[in-house]
């Protein structure tokens, strides 16, 4: 592929994030560009409503990071074209594979090092490790953290936005 394919690509796929930003922002009320998604608000509601808000919530925070991350990468990819730097591993400076380019054409580094990275960030969990911590919770930590009077839903809810 030539850089004018990738940079067509990139464009392409840079448009495609917005659209998808833009409508997620719109779905859930935020117009202006500098707009946060909006705050979780329990006020007056059961249990079960605020679990659930509070998940969609979140659920929505969750997509807009990872469009956000993906829309920075596209622009960081455009902007190492327009450097002529595009193609060639961050890390060891070789080429990146045409296949890796053509699948993922943001890439920034080499198969094995964004491997690498991967292993180093820790972006690649062990799917065990959140169980592992639920079963090390004592009931007496459980008590600790009941708020008197609520439902286990709403006590969920509770919990969630303590660990913010």
């Amino acid at each position: 592929m030539k850089h004018d394919t990738y940079r067509s690509r990139l464009r392409d796929e840079r448009a495609r994030l917005r659209r998808e930003l833009i409508a997620l922002r719109h779905e859930v009320g935020v117009t202006g560009p500098d707009e946060t998604l909006p705050s979780y608000e329990a006020f007056g509601q059961h249990g079960t409503d605020q679990a659930s808000d509070l998940l969609g919530r979140e659920v929505d925070r969750s997509l807009e990071l990872d469009l956000r991350t993906q829309l920075a990468e596209v622009d960081d990819a455009i902007g190492r074209l327009e450097r002529e730097e595009f193609g060639h591993c961050a890390v060891c400076g070789r080429q990146i594979d045409h296949e890796r380019l053509t699948a993922l054409p943001w890439a920034r580094r080499c198969v094995e090092h964004e491997a690498a990275a991967e292993r180093a960030d820790q972006r690649v969990l062990d799917p065990a490790v959140p169980y592992t911590a639920l079963e090390d919770a004592t009931e007496s930590d459980d008590e600790d953290d009941t708020v008197v009077g609520t439902e286990p839903a709403e006590e969920a809810a509770l919990h969630v936005e303590r660990e913010r």
